[in-house]
């Protein structure tokens, strides 16, 4: 995932949140409306007024420099209100400001999306949002990839803040559920899409979602051991996917105890031809769902002197060999 900032306590899955929605009640008719800021892609004033920062990030962040823009998104509360989520998915959804090169924008767009999935009170419209993102083509593709990290972080996020035990469930008026089956539609359609680089993404997330449903004890409809196994399989075997795809694909159905992953891995390395990195990776996955008739093909392997794929290698036969 994206660099952490004061936002997340340790990460996604720790994350303890303070209840309750602010409502700020300045406006002056004499200023300009948000129409007047180029960068925005309200045509409208808000009916309701923003709360400053939220103002001042939409009116004044263009023109400020990199790290004060930064230190100024910090300071955006957990508790923003509908008004203020709107304002800032049309800010982020538009154009990236002449001042700010690719990366710095798109660090600044990530911490702004950080943000707005782990509000306090979730809200479907930034999953709206940040699908928009990811599928726009015209946007580059460091932005496209935070935009699918974080729709994999807000699913991961929904799950540990607000996964019901299975005793109880959720009501059906509960809006998380649908929140949840719109991200992971997402995340399974991103995955699917083996021409694309994050479709290894996709499945980290997708896996990091499951565990932690497992951890919460809860089932999340349409994620299953079964259905991760599934993508990555096709991904993997998709001989013309990106290696960035391919791998992710293989320690995904590795970490759900898949036998195929373990027949792949056994191929690969009876291959001369398979690449390093898909060596080193399917050493990681013999050791962990192997057995000691193994270590022939492991020392084979190893006796080719590729020196990249020692370690992993070496540590296979380690851990074959304890069992």
């Amino acid at each position: 995932m994206p660099r952490p900032t004061h936002i997340l306590l340790s990460g996604i899955a720790a994350l303890g949140l303070a209840a309750g929605v602010v409502c700020w009640v300045w406006w002056h008719p004499s200023q300009p409306t948000i129409a007047s800021n180029s960068q925005s892609l309200i045509s409208n004033p808000p009916s309701l007024p923003l709360l400053p920062v939220v103002e001042k990030i939409i009116r004044e962040g263009p023109q400020l420099p990199y790290l004060k823009f930064t230190f100024l998104i910090k300071e955006l509360p957990l508790d923003l209100s509908p008004q203020d989520i709107d304002a800032l998915i049309a800010f982020i959804s538009g154009p990236q400001p002449r001042a700010f090169q690719d990366g710095e924008w798109g660090s600044l767009v990530n911490d702004i999306e950080e943000c707005l999935t782990v509000q306090t009170v979730p809200s479907e419209k930034v999953a709206h949002g940040l699908i928009t993102i990811f599928r726009d083509e015209s946007k580059s593709q460091m932005q496209r990839d935070y935009a699918l990290q974080h729709i994999g972080g807000f699913l991961i996020y929904l799950i540990h803040t607000h996964g019901a035990p299975p005793s109880t469930g959720h009501s059906r008026s509960s809006p998380i559920p649908n929140l949840q089956f719109l991200l992971l539609s997402e995340l399974k359609s991103a995955a699917a899409d083996t021409s694309k680089p994050w479709s290894g993404t996709a499945l980290n997330l997708l896996d990091g979602s499951l565990r932690a449903a497992d951890y919460r004890t809860v089932e999340i409809p349409g994620l299953s051991r079964q259905s991760l196994t599934s993508l990555s399989i096709a991904a993997f075997q998709d001989s013309s996917a990106p290696l960035n795809a391919r791998i992710p694909a293989l320690q995904a159905a590795a970490r759900c105890g898949s036998p195929e992953a373990l027949a792949a891995a056994r191929d690969i390395l009876a291959a001369p031809s398979s690449p390093l990195m898909l060596v080193q990776v399917a050493a990681s996955v013999v050791s962990q769902l192997g057995n000691k008739n193994d270590l022939p093909l492991l020392n084979s392997r190893l006796a080719a002197n590729e020196k990249h794929a020692r370690i992993a290698l070496s540590q296979a036969i380690q851990t074959l060999s304890a069992n």
